[in-house]
């Protein structure tokens, strides 16, 4: 007996249905690169003479000193150019790669969203307290430019968990539920069939059954609902980091940003590293009145946002382990500290700073002591978009069409950011 065209129509329908599952499963336990999710932290600029390492022998500054805490896993960055410099804050430039007079701008959060986790139940999760009244690092022409974040804490426990209690929540349920009609329906096309066809149609029901058994997502534990609403920055802003993180752990997303206010106003209360009260705005009192004091309070934020935010969450992902047994999820995640601009006291995109950092399985190349990179090129060789490629190769990939301005032979990651 023969299949119908009718039939056969089914059986590659359910050949089909397989395709996101079991790619979505390769992607997860590829060995090749070991970077399986991509965390952003994003503020705005800073001043330079509180970045610049103090020395060839010390990579860090009173800005950087709280970083050397997990100097071994880390990667400092400089000199890195925008392709239009002159644009300063609320560019699109960031991450982008693109100015605001270009079009089809996209950001690496974005990117990565569509083109290799469109089928996470949040293929890039955009977080951050206080953001309106500016713009944020998330861009994307084809939805109208900047793209908003989840504001309160609240909010965004609701929309990650409020669905996700045992067994993997929604995610599971829907990927179970199709994974089911397909096994159905090949069970009831294989009576239909002669030996010969039936054999071939048993293969996708066998394919679907191991598809089935190797659903990745762990059973998810919300994490206690947060009592952050959004009104003080710093605290909602914590909130979120570790939502985002148990976000991770559940395999509900593999790329997170969060947005540390908006690139007019942060307005912080809170304390300093050493409990000192540390209160006002960032962008017109930190930076462009902080002179008389010698920045004193721009060195105190960016100190917090070092300790507090950065080397926070690379810890908490280390004390996370991997579903798979395979390490923990710092060994198998990009962390990356970029900023609207580079000097914010001058309003230029002269040198970009990054902060990266990833454990040992990693596609960063790190050594003891912490690495410092810096460029000081204004060619087209060392534009900050190059290191945005970095981001996306972390993740696998290898094409990057349609991002940026870097085209042909100058469209490539950064080697001296990558393990060989």
């Amino acid at each position: 007996m023969t299949i119908s065209r009718r039939d056969f129509a089914r059986a590659a329908g359910m050949g089909l249905l397989l395709l996101p599952f079991l790619g979505r499963r390769r992607a997860a336990a590829a060995p090749t690169p070991p970077v399986r999710r991509v965390f952003l932290l994003c503020t705005m600029g800073t001043n330079l003479d509180l970045w610049t390492p103090r020395s060839a022998t010390d990579i860090f500054n009173v800005a950087t000193d709280p970083l050397a805490a997990i100097k071994d896993n880390l990667v400092l960055v400089d000199g890195l150019m925008s392709s239009d410099p002159g644009e300063n804050h609320a560019s699109p430039e960031a991450l982008t790669g693109k100015g605001f007079a270009d079009n089809d701008k996209i950001s690496v959060d974005q990117y990565l969203a569509q083109n290799l986790t469109q089928n996470d139940a949040f293929p890039a999760l955009l977080l951050g307290a206080k953001t309106s009244g500016g713009v944020r690092m998330f861009w994307d022409d084809k939805k109208g430019g900047n793209l908003s974040v989840i504001d309160s804490p609240l909010d965004a426990y609701d929309t990650i968990f409020a669905n996700a209690a045992g067994g993997g929540g929604d995610l599971v349920a829907r990927n179970k539920s199709v994974l089911d009609t397909g096994l159905a329906d090949a069970t009831a096309l294989s009576k239909k069939l002669g030996a010969a066809d039936r054999a071939r149609i048993d293969l996708y029901a066998q394919a679907i059954r191991d598809a089935e058994s190797k659903l990745v997502l762990p059973p998810v534990t919300p994490p206690a609902r947060p009592t952050q609403d959004g009104s003080n920055l710093v605290a909602a802003d914590l909130a979120h980091i570790d939502l985002a993180i148990a976000a991770m752990a559940a395999s509900l997303t593999r790329v997170v940003g969060i947005q540390v206010g908006s690139d007019q106003a942060i307005q912080v209360d809170t304390t300093d590293i050493n409990g000192a009260p540390l209160q006002g705005d960032v962008h017109g009192g930190f930076i462009h009145g902080g002179s008389g004091n010698g920045y004193a309070q721009l060195k105190a934020w960016e100190q917090k946002v070092a300790r507090d935010y950065f080397v926070y969450t690379c810890n908490k992902l280390k004390a996370l382990p991997e579903a798979d047994g395979n390490g923990s999820l710092f060994d198998h995640t990009l962390v990356v500290w970029a900023r609207d601009m580079g000097d914010s006291v001058n309003h230029n995109q002269n040198s970009f700073p990054f902060v990266l950092a990833s454990g040992s399985n990693a596609y960063l190349k790190t050594q003891a002591g912490g690495r410092y990179v810096h460029y000081k090129s204004s060619t087209t060789a060392d534009r900050h978009e190059r290191l945005l490629l970095n981001i996306l190769a972390s993740m696998g990939m290898t094409s990057f069409a349609g991002f940026g301005k870097l085209t042909g032979g100058d469209q490539t990651p950064l080697a001296e950011i990558a393990n060989a």
